[in-house]
Parts: structure tokens; C-alpha cells; sequence
């Protein structure tokens, strides 16, 4: 009879530890991509892509894109993540690939980065509020993206917008 008591609390603790590992194997840890951008649109458009800190994230999504384009010597915020940032004038061709491998990722996955803002200087009037569609967030966690085996996120850069064209999980 005590047999049966004693190995009663096998199943639970098994199941139990069973989820625990089913749910640690989507990474939520920061890890580095290939970012695949295409221009879309025939003007000449200046690109940033800024490694974001979770502490920096809410300052970064209420920010006004004009003042980080505004020109020197008013572009403080810009200047500000300089450090922090890529830069990419699309004057010289249609498509701007920052591979994996390139040193900007161990800086941001070493400074705690979580997430990258791409911000597109595109030449329409847009509305400044924190859904200005000139910016976008990407999360850099694998359990954010759909197809994670080629480790590229393709972003399109249109007339109006930024446009992120890899595929997200559900509830992402």
C-alpha cells in the first residue's frame, strides 16, 4: 500500500517537468540575424538600424521620427545612438544586407540589446505619433519568427512605410 502512495507523485512531477522543458525550447534569448533590405521606392532613402535596450525601448517608440531626422545640429537623439547604430543610403543600389556574422551583433547581443528599430527617413508627411509607419521594432528572439532556419528577416522599405515581410509566430 505504501508502494502505490510513494510512486503516485511520479506522473505529476513527470508531466510537470516535461512542460517546464517544452516551453524552454522556444528561445526567448536574443540571437543574431541576417537582415535582407529591399528598397521599394525610387527616391533616395536614408536607413538606420539601432540596437535597442529594454531600457530604451519606450523612449524609442514615443520619439518623434523627424527629431531623429532632423538635421545637424538637432539631430541629438540620432547622435545619441550612434554608437548603437547601421546607416544605409540607398542611393547606391536597391538592397542592404547586414549579415549575422557582422561585428555590430556581438556589440548589441553583448550591450543587452533585445530588439532593433529600423527607421526610414522617407520623404511623405507622416503623422509622428508612435505608429508612424517610418519605424518598426523587431524582436530578436528566435520564438518571435515563423521560418528561424535561414536566420534572415526580410524588410521592405516603401513609399509610406516600413514594411516587415518575414513571417511572425501566432500571438507574437
Amino acid at each position: 500500500m505504501n508502494s502505490k502512495r510513494s510512486k503516485s507523485w511520479i506522473f505529476p512531477v513527470l508531466c510537470a517537468v516535461l512542460s517546464l522543458i517544452g516551453a524552454g525550447c522556444v528561445s526567448t534569448s536574443p540571437a543574431s540575424w541576417n537582415l535582407n533590405l529591399i528598397k521599394e521606392t525610387p527616391a533616395s532613402i536614408d536607413v538606420d538600424i539601432v540596437g535597442v535596450q529594454p531600457s530604451d525601448e519606450a523612449h524609442l517608440k514615443e520619439m518623434k521620427p523627424d527629431d531623429w531626422w532632423a538635421a545637424p545640429p538637432n539631430d541629438l537623439v540620432r547622435r545619441g545612438y550612434q554608437d548603437m547604430s547601421l546607416t544605409s543610403n540607398f542611393q547606391a543600389g536597391d538592397q542592404w544586407v547586414v549579415s549575422r556574422d557582422n561585428p555590430i551583433w556581438k556589440k548589441w547581443i553583448n550591450a543587452g540589446v533585445t530588439q532593433i528599430m529600423v527607421i526610414a527617413n522617407l520623404p511623405r508627411v507622416h503623422d509622428n505619433t508612435p505608429t508612424d509607419p517610418r519605424r518598426k521594432f523587431l524582436k530578436l528572439s528566435k520564438g518571435t519568427w515563423k521560418d528561424v532556419s535561414k536566420q534572415t528577416l526580410e524588410i521592405h522599405v516603401q513609399d509610406d512605410r516600413v514594411r516587415v515581410i518575414t513571417a511572425m509566430q501566432a500571438g507574437k
